[in-house]
């Protein structure tokens, strides 16, 4: 008598682990490729958390504020020793200490200096990270054209293969020549060629990315269900443009200039010097009227204080007045920096203004239509009602609407980037 084993006696347990099997590794890698799936909040998180450029500016921050304890440093003390027939004829040793102290308000403007230089090497980082920003927003967005642009592409692709297996038919029955026939197929080359070249600047466009947010795995960017434009606020700060790093990075050197020439004034006021003597005097001394031998083990101590004016006044002043010229040269430089960088913003607002216009005209009067008048044009053409000029002129008409439309998009993304750059957001 045979023994039935446990596959034959519970098929169905073993088709159910085999199905909760099954559900596991789907589950898995599902999961796995949605962590690969980044949204524009992961791309400048991560962007701003690994580029060494960001990283460079958080040092030079840390490098400036590590400055703040030098601001109590000292002149180096002075130490003598000396030995040898110094008041008569027997060896005497002596020991001295001097120690110079400038004047006691120099210590807190140059602590005020260093802070000021702080907030100069911080307001570099945050243009580094506003530029940052427009670059990652860029190429994300770049991205997101590109491969919606890839999408069009492949419908182009597939309306030309249609309409060559349609010409082929028409040329075997006699209704179009082979010139028709073989231009149709060349335009098809023409299309699988841009396929390529999109293809191409997808993967160097995520390379740049990558190289941006300093990742060495590969990632994909969330993709919508329909490539939409950046909305812009229609109540823009434009208070936050007076706060942007490029124009306070100006403002803050003229508040370094001015730090710097209280530093100069403060050091041209008096230095004090503080001294300390021990010697010895050894032979025959009076005291109190009484004459006796004093050896090397009695010492003398004395103190001395003294004040060091400083007499080149003029240099002092030539340093100042260099100082106050340099002022006037970077506030003119900030207030036409001012000045471009509001053009830049007029002209790019204007620019808006035209790209939304252009967008409106192609998703209201070209766009809804595009399909249906392709799918209603290659009908006319099987039949024989319109020619083969006539579909191809259709074809390219709509599909060059088709990717000026994504393209209108790409380009009021970039305008909407360029403008939160300018207004600091």
């Amino acid at each position: 008598m045979k023994t039935m084993n446990h596959e034959m006696l519970y098929p169905k347990a073993n088709g159910f682990k085999l199905v909760l099997f099954l559900i596991f590794n789907l589950f898995f890698a599902v999961t796995l490729k949605a962590q690969n799936v980044l949204s524009i909040d992961d791309v400048l998180r991560i962007g701003k958390a690994n580029n060494l450029n960001i990283k460079a500016k958080e040092i030079d921050i840390q490098a400036v504020k590590s400055l703040n304890k030098s601001t109590r440093e000292l002149p180096k003390m002075n130490i003598n020793f000396e030995y040898g027939n110094t008041d008569d004829f027997e060896l005497n040793d002596g020991v001295s200490l001097s120690q110079t102290i400038p004047f006691p308000n120099i210590f807190g403007i140059k602590k005020s200096l260093i802070a000021e230089q702080t907030k100069g090497k911080e307001w570099e980082k945050q243009l580094s990270e506003i530029e940052l920003t427009k670059e990652l927003r860029q190429s994300y967005y770049l991205l997101q054209y590109l491969q919606f642009n890839a999408i069009q592409l492949n419908k182009l692709d597939s309306i030309y293969l249609d309409f060559i297996r349609v010409s082929q038919q028409r040329f075997q029955a006699g209704d179009i020549s082979k010139i028709d026939e073989k231009t149709t197929s060349i335009k098809q080359g023409e299309v699988k060629l841009m396929m390529r070249q999109n293809a191409l600047i997808i993967q160097n466009s995520y390379n740049h990315l990558k190289n941006l947010m300093q990742m060495n795995e590969d990632f994909e960017i969330a993709m919508p269900k329909e490539f939409l434009p950046l909305q812009i606020n229609d109540l823009l700060d434009s208070s936050q443009f007076d706060l942007h790093p490029q124009l306070q990075i100006l403002a803050q050197e003229i508040k370094i200039l001015e730090g710097t020439q209280k530093v100069e004034k403060a050091m041209n006021l008096p230095d004090f010097t503080f001294g300390f003597n021990n010697v010895s005097r050894m032979g025959w001394h009076e005291k109190d009227g009484i004459s006796k031998w004093y050896g090397r083990s009695q010492r003398f101590n004395s103190f001395d204080i003294g004040v060091n004016i400083p007499l080149s006044i003029g240099a002092t002043k030539s340093k100042i007045q260099s100082l106050e010229l340099k002022k006037q040269s970077l506030d003119l430089m900030n207030q036409w920096q001012k000045s471009l960088m509001q053009t830049e913003l007029s002209n790019e607002l204007n620019q808006y203004k035209l790209y939304y216009e252009q967008y409106q005209y192609l998703k209201e009067i070209v766009q809804p239509y595009s399909q249906e008048l392709i799918q209603s044009t290659l009908l006319a053409y099987k039949t024989g009602e319109i020619s083969y000029v006539e579909y191809l002129l259709v074809i390219e008409t709509t599909f060059n609407a088709e990717l000026n439309y994504l393209k209108s998009i790409l380009q009021l993304n970039d305008s909407v980037i360029n403008i939160n750059a300018l207004l600091n957001q």
